[in-house]
Order: C-alpha cells, then structure tokens, then sequence
C-alpha cells in the first residue's frame, strides 16, 4: 500500500466534522460504552480512517452541531460543516458533501470518492390484490387494461352484428342459396344471430368451423376478425407471460410519478433536505423541467431538516415526495420495502472530502483517494455498505414505462397500445359492408339480366320463331 505521509500532520490530530447520515455515517448498535471513533461506523467512518492511513495523520470524528450539511443564508453566512470549516472549526468535513460552484467558492475539495443524481423517492402504493381465491383468479385479466377489455368486448358485439347483416342481406350467402333451393335448411341457418356469435366465439378459442360466409364480404370481415383474434392472443400471452415472471403480491403497484418532467405537472408536493445541495441544484439550474420543480419546492414549503424527517413524511402522505441524491435513495429503498425511487437523471452530483480554501492537506489527501480508488478500496467500501439489501424486489421505476423490456416492473397493456388492432378490424367492417353493397347492386343487375332474358325467351314472337323451326 502507497503511504503519502504528510509531516505536518504526523504529531496534530484534525479535526473531521461529519453528519450522522445512513449508511454513510451510523452509531454503532453496541451493548458496550465507546469511545471516540469508535462510536461511530458506515462508508464516511471507513474511507476518512483509510485515508488517513494513506496520508498518516491521526483525527477526531465530531458531529455538526446543527446537523447540517451547509447551505448560504440570506446574510451571506453558512451553516452546517460549511460553516465549520470557514470558521476553522474543523480541517476535513467527511460525509456525502457534494461539490458546487457555490460552495468550492468558500472551501476547497478533493478528488471525487462518488458520484451521485437526484432522484425522487415515494411511497409505494398498497397492492391491488388480496389473497382471496376470487382476486387470485382476476390476476389473469391484469395483462389488459379495463378499457382495453371493454373494446375487446365491445369489437366482439359490433362485428358480429355487422357479419350477421352481410349473411342476412348478401344474395352469395347461405340464407339465399337455402331459399333458393342451392342448399339445404340447415346449412341456410348457418348464421343466424346466435350462431353468428357463436362462430366468432369460437375463432377466439381457436376451435374449428363447419362453414365459413361464402359471400365476399362475409369474407372479408371474417378476415379481419382473424387478424383481430391472433393480435389479441399473441398480445395477451405476451403480457401475460412478462406477468407470471415478475408478478410479486408486493410489486403490483401504479407509482405516483416516473420522471421530473411528470412530477412538474403533478399536484404532488415535493419536499428535500432545507439546507442540501439537491435543494441547491434546482434552485440554480437553467432546465425549465428542474426551475418548475424549484417552484413546486418553495410554493409547497415541505423542506426538512434531514433524510429520516422526508421519509417520515413521504410513509405518511401519499401525496408527498421527497427528492434527495440516489446513492441513499438506493440504500433506503432496499432496506424500507416500502419506497421506491425514479431513475436518476443526466445530472450529475460529486461527492468528495471538503477542507478550508488554502488548506495544506488537500493534495495529500486527493491522491490518497486516487490511489483508493485504482487500488479497488472505493467500490470495496460501497458495496460493503451500500449495496446490502433485504428487499426482495427492485425499486428503481423506470423513466419511460411504456418501455418495459429493461424494466422488471410489469405495464398492463393500455387502449394507446390496442388501438392499432382495432382500428384494423374497424377497417375491415367497413370494408367488408362496402363489398356487400356492391355485391347486392351486382346481383341486382344480373337478376335483371336474366329477368330480361326469361321474358324475351317467353315472348310470343318468340315463341312462334321457335315453333317455325
């Protein structure tokens, strides 16, 4: 291990001020009295000892008074370890501080250790099915919709009423041809109005037919309906099948929101740490996505004093989210089962070691956290204390969920995603009433012609021709 001793500190004990801040900074849960930095355990509490191993200088971890991470007061005084370092209270304030403009204006900055985004963390909502044996049996309509299910049924009235109108009216059907002696009564019953139905019934169970409409027209609806049918089977065996392997009874859930951009137009109230960087980074963002939700922020006056306090009130109040960066959004949710958070955005925050400006140990101290970092030591810490999880699901909601084949959330399928199938069989109804019509004009005409033909072939001159030859 490389050691960047820095003489200086060898004999002097710095002073670490730092924020009780899950995982990153936790009391020990311990039957014994201790003392020290021993009180105290998480990432922050072994990175700043690796560091200081690196460096070698002893230090002493010390609580923020005001247990806050440093916002600017209108006076143009700071708080929380902001304030402790401009005030030479501390040398290093060690805890997931992000770096801004505004801040690096007034202390320096190490290297990153991690990089974070604000996300939006809610409650998930309660399930939608009970254990009941009637719910149970309900969970295989949740592929589709409730509209969806109703076109559905609705198609199914529809087209049977307009097929049992052709086979009614079209000359080239079955009723015809039985009145017409060219076939028999019962295959002249073949669609009447139940048994139209029933015809269609059964090309949804995929079961096999005596006849088929032998007009055009009847043809040609009967197509689309096909064409109908294997789109809703293919569609409902797909989400169906998506449904059984991600279907847990906790995960069944519509979340508030998905994105930013949906939360600026939502009634939700929004709430984040009052003196925060997330706070901060909406405050002077230029994105008009990002300003709206500043406003939704300070017209909602919902800001906390800390994390626990905004998941307190996010368990409380359906109508109320809790915006803070993702890495503690990620820890919390998978070990509270009952948050969720969005997908973090393109912004980016930088977490890393503030000390005061001129400070003589940054440099020491920035390549001691390079050297952790090539060395493996950063992602050994964060997946020792960020990663654990005892949540059995993923609670991260997709931006875009009408994408859902990175997403292990389950999207029933909507009327928007339908409508191009039923637009399909609507065309095909209208198409087929059409051929009707001209098949009834056409047989019309040529029941005309022979008309015209039988009565010139039963005309006396005609006849007396016939009888000459």
């Amino acid at each position: 291990m490389t050691v960047f001793i820095l003489n200086k500190t060898k004999n002097k004990k710095l002073i670490v001020t730092t924020i009780l801040y899950d995982p990153f900074l936790k009391l020990v849960d311990s039957n014994e009295t201790l003392q020290g930095n021993e009180r105290y355990e998480g990432y922050i509490a072994d990175l700043i000892l690796n560091v200081a191993v690196q460096v070698g200088f002893d230090y002493e971890l010390q609580l923020v008074p005001d247990n806050k991470f440093g916002s600017l007061e209108p006076n143009g005084t700071w708080t929380g370890m902001m304030k402790e370092l401009i005030n030479g209270k501390a040398d290093i304030a060690a805890a997931p501080f992000t770096m801004t403009a505004v801040r690096a204006t007034y202390v320096d900055f190490t290297v990153p250790f991690m990089s974070t985004g604000p996300v939006i963390v809610m409650r998930k909502p309660s399930t939608r099915y009970s254990s009941a044996i009637w719910t149970r049996v309900l969970r295989l309509l949740f592929p589709f919709g409730d509209m969806v299910w109703l076109t559905i049924l609705v198609a199914y009235i529809v087209t049977g009423f307009f097929l049992y109108i052709v086979s009614y009216c079209n000359p080239y059907e079955w009723r015809h041809m039985a009145r017409d002696g060219m076939a028999s009564i019962r295959e002249g019953e073949s669609f009447t109005c139940m048994n139209t139905y029933w015809f269609l019934l059964g090309t949804i169970m995929w079961q096999g037919f005596v006849r088929a409409p032998r007009s055009l027209g009847g043809r040609i609806i009967t197509g689309f309906w096909w064409v109908f049918v294997v789109f809703t089977l293919i569609t409902y065996t797909g989400a169906l099948t998506n449904f059984l392997r991600v279907f847990k009874e906790s995960d069944m859930f519509k979340p508030a929101v998905h994105s930013f951009e949906e939360l600026a137009v939502s009634k939700l109230r929004v709430g984040a740490i009052e003196s925060g960087s997330t706070k901060m980074f909406f405050q002077h963002s230029r994105l008009p996505v990002f300003q709206k939700i500043y406003e939704k922020l300070r017209s909602s006056n919902d800001e906390v004093s800390s994390t626990a306090a905004g998941l307190e009130k996010v368990r409380n109040d359906r109508d109320y989210v809790f915006i803070m960066e993702s890495v503690s959004a990620e820890y919390l949710a998978s070990q509270h089962c009952d948050l969720l958070y969005t997908e973090h955005t393109a912004a980016q925050f930088m977490m890393s070691l503030g000390l005061p400006l001129g400070s003589p140990y940054r440099d020491r101290i920035s390549l001691a956290m390079l050297a952790l970092r090539e060395s493996g030591k950063l992602q050994t810490l964060k997946e020792r204390w960020l990663d654990a999880g005892r949540c059995d699901y993923t609670a991260t909601i997709p931006r875009h969920p009408q994408i859902t084949s990175t997403s292990e959330y389950f999207i029933q399928v909507d009327i928007a995603t339908f409508s191009g199938v039923l637009i399909l069989l609507a065309i095909g109804i209208v198409l087929g009433c059409l051929v009707t019509a001209i098949e009834i004009c056409l047989f019309k005409v040529a029941e005309k012609v022979v008309e015209e033909e039988e009565l010139i072939d039963t005309s006396p001159a005609q006849v007396k021709k016939e009888s000459d030859v």
